[in-house]
């Protein structure tokens, strides 16, 4: 009773028809070859939907001339697709490094952008010399992160120094200085058999995957000092190895300390395992020519271990225990799709033997027609696939690779070509006025595709600084479309001597 009677004084307010709006289906956040847009009108764009009539309202630009980058991280064109851009002032910094009695330190400055689009990240570096003084430009107005590593290993880098250079001021100098407050770290590395594992690469990092101590190799007893900034109280300490019989290990996360940590057990450090590794395709047993790439999980990626097989014969290594992540690269095979981010298991039961069997690739033709319907000649076609799965605790740069390939139509606008199978980003690039085509593709099975260019829009503008715009590459990335956690690239041009640019840019972005 109490219901229907809540129901009729909320009807009688007109509040029904505003609950009934609550329950309407939301904005449909992710599409695929599976899932497409609920709204037949709109197009599936790298996984979200999106109306292919109208143009994009926010861009981010990366200016890039005489070996810089600047950029522009949100450019409004709601209004207007014409934009002046103004170069802005590269200052010149003043670096210097010093150890802790003020005698000068050789080594590099690595300066980092603070904010950058997606996958376009911006460094700057300069060498230090004898004299431990050294000159990097930096970008007006920009913050930006320095870090200087020194050239003796046994020193830890500097912390990081923020910076926004500005003109109005005459010098600007960033002084390095490490501390003599700096935490010596101290251990003994033991095998699970308790023997010394001697002659290892060692290093210290933080637990975001940044190094913070210099390098050192353990001694005849396994025993090791690393030199570690002051003020860090967490750390990993890495095992580097450049032989695969011999364990690569990032440690856990632990507290520094004393530093005086005493005897450390690596695990899987017992003789290594001998694999006989054989790479194929489908029923022939004959080994195959290729490019391996071995990289220990128990090092999180950080560790890589290159190989090659011999076609017709048989490979055998030796491999310490524990699960590798295995990079399988044919040579001289363009029927056979790679691998990359496959896993196996080397366990301790004597010879074991490791099978990769290739897939074959994918057979897909097609055609690129203009917005007037005549065949795109000569269209640029670039085929962009993120291979192996998602490795939270990879903190590396490793945890996902990249296979890329281009290809061009022939003279009919038409191509021919075998692809890995999966999940593929194509662009595709006629020649100018007209603009790219971006497009999500599964590759399953023998396709023939259609790929009409559609009439897009007109980016212009001026390019302007103190040393003129001319010869300035303009790229126009997505703020909206990512793939592979990285700005979707819309389109870029070449500034004119005059600083003159014109870029044509898809719609439905």
């Amino acid at each position: 009773m109490r219901s229907i009677l809540a129901i009729f004084l909320l009807s009688s307010a007109g509040c029904v028809a505003d609950l009934l709006q609550l329950g309407e289906e939301p904005e449909q956040p992710f599409c695929d070859v599976e899932t497409p847009c609920r709204d037949s009108s709109k197009q599936c764009i790298f996984n979200r939907c999106f109306d292919p009539q109208e143009p994009f309202e926010r861009v981010a630009l990366n200016l890039h001339r005489e070996q810089r980058s600047q950029q522009l991280l949100d450019v409004d064109l709601s209004n207007s697709a014409r934009l002046d851009l103004n170069l802005l002032a590269e200052i010149p910094v003043r670096l210097t490094a010093e150890s802790a009695d003020g005698s000068p330190l050789t080594g590099r400055v690595v300066a980092s952008r603070q904010h950058s689009i997606p996958g376009s990240p911006v460094h700057r570096q300069a060498i230090l010399g004898d004299e431990g003084a050294g000159t990097l430009l930096l970008t007006e107005g920009t913050e930006w992160q320095l870090r200087f590593f020194p050239e003796a290993k046994n020193f830890p880098p500097s912390d990081p120094q923020s910076l926004a250079p500005q003109s109005s001021l005459e010098e600007q100098s960033v002084r390095f200085q490490l501390a003599d407050s700096a935490v010596n770290v101290t251990g003994r590395l033991l095998a699970e058999d308790g023997s010394a594992l001697a002659s290892r690469a060692v290093r210290l990092q933080d637990t975001v995957g940044r190094r913070v101590s210099g390098s050192s190799r353990s001694d005849e007893e396994g025993r090791f000092e690393l030199t570690l900034r002051a003020g860090i109280n967490e750390v990993q300490l890495l095992i580097d190895s450049d032989d695969p019989s011999l364990a690569a290990r990032l440690m856990e996360p632990r507290g520094v300390g004393n530093g005086e940590w005493g005897d450390i057990n690596v695990p899987f450090d017992g003789p290594a395992i001998p694999v006989a590794f054989t790479v194929r395709s489908g029923q022939d047993s004959t080994p195959l020519a290729c490019d391996i790439l071995l990289r220990p999980v128990a090092a999180g990626g950080l560790i890589r271990h290159r190989l090659e097989t011999v076609a017709g014969i048989p490979t055998l290594l030796e491999l310490v225990q524990g699960r590798w992540w295995i990079d399988v690269h044919p040579r001289d095979r363009d029927d056979l799709a790679p691998v990359i981010g496959l896993e196996v298991d080397i366990a301790h039961r004597g010879r074991q033997e490791v099978v990769v069997n290739l897939a074959n690739r994918v057979r897909m033709t097609g055609v690129v027609l203009l917005p007037n319907g005549q065949p795109a000649l000569g269209a640029r076609l670039i085929f962009q696939q993120v291979m192996g799965t998602d490795r939270e605790a990879d903190l590396s740069p490793w945890a996902y690779q990249d296979w890329v390939f281009e290809h061009q139509t022939d003279e009919n606008g038409r191509f021919e070509l075998s692809l890995p199978p999966g999940e593929m980003a194509l662009f595709v690039v006629p020649s100018a006025p007209h603009p790219r085509l971006l497009r999500l593709l599964s590759i399953r099975d023998e396709l023939s595709v259609e790929l009409p260019i559609s009439e897009g829009t007109l980016f212009s503008g001026e390019v302007s600084g103190d040393a003129g715009g001319g010869n300035t590459l303009i790229q126009v990335f997505s703020r909206d479309l990512r793939f592979a956690n990285r700005a979707v690239l819309l389109g870029e041009g070449i500034a004119g001597a005059d600083g003159s640019f014109s870029i044509p840019l898809p719609v439905g972005q």
